[in-house]
């Protein structure tokens, strides 16, 4: 298993699946793509939206994860893929979860959410303290693209990581692909050390470019080894369990 690269943590690579790669052959150019760009694996995270993509458990999602990984290795190409999910915070989660089973990220206990509201509720508290009250570790997906307003936003994310919640910030905002808010959001919380991990939401090949410029902008603002702790120490260990 090769996992001496970076790992990226997010992604929707999987073929056909959600509103990722529509099809094997570009999650294929998208593998390459993450190659060259010195990745040596993907944690693949499908939205887990039961009203929308109802086939999306675990279970299935591990199937095509094994699929896709097939694929690869058919093409002689040397990448890692692991299983995962990404989940809208919502008032049934727990339903889903005690149906289906909790989508953790590779083999860690880690638990990618995001949340797409212009305020935050009280259930999306309820499921992150249960979480962590059952051994897992939440991680909020791209904080910079959360719709509530800026000073609302700030509050927010600092108190969610002092309760211990880690904070995934995306590469396509670093480089300016989600507007100017998001990217003056992403690069300030950089450079103020508050991400735990920096992850590529990549959905399919034609949009790779923002995120690979992304990562050289991160690297420029607190340099390649904060970088390395953030797309490779930190990840490397969630994937691997």
């Amino acid at each position: 298993m090769n996992t001496r690269g970076r790992i990226d943590t997010h992604s929707h690579i999987l073929p056909g699946i959600d509103d990722g790669c529509p099809d094997l052959a570009d999650s294929l150019t998208c593998v390459r793509q993450f190659i060259a760009a010195g990745y040596a694996g993907t944690i693949c995270t499908p939205h887990i939206l039961p009203r929308t993509f109802p086939l999306n458990t675990p279970t299935r999602i591990r199937e095509w994860v094994d699929a896709l990984q097939e694929a690869v290795n058919g093409e002689g190409l040397h990448y890692q893929l692991w299983a995962g999910g990404e989940v809208t915070l919502a008032p049934d989660n727990w339903d889903t979860f005690e149906q289906h089973g909790v989508p953790t990220l590779g083999a860690s206990n880690a638990v990618l959410v995001d949340y797409w509201g212009d305020s935050w509720p009280a259930f999306a508290d309820e499921v992150i303290n249960r979480l962590q009250a059952e051994g897992y570790q939440p991680i909020l997906a791209h904080p910079e693209r959360m719709k509530l307003p800026v000073k609302d936003l700030e509050q927010l994310v600092a108190t969610l990581s002092e309760r211990g919640v880690w904070l995934q910030g995306n590469l396509n905002c670093l480089s300016g692909g989600e507007g100017d808010q998001s990217q003056w959001l992403s690069q300030t919380w950089l450079k103020a050390g508050l991400y735990d991990l920096l992850a590529s939401d990549t959905h399919h090949s034609q949009r790779m470019t923002g995120r690979l410029v992304g990562l050289q902008t991160a690297i420029e603002l607190v340099g390649a080894t904060r970088v390395a702790e953030l797309t490779i120490e930190r990840t490397g260990k969630i994937a691997t369990g």
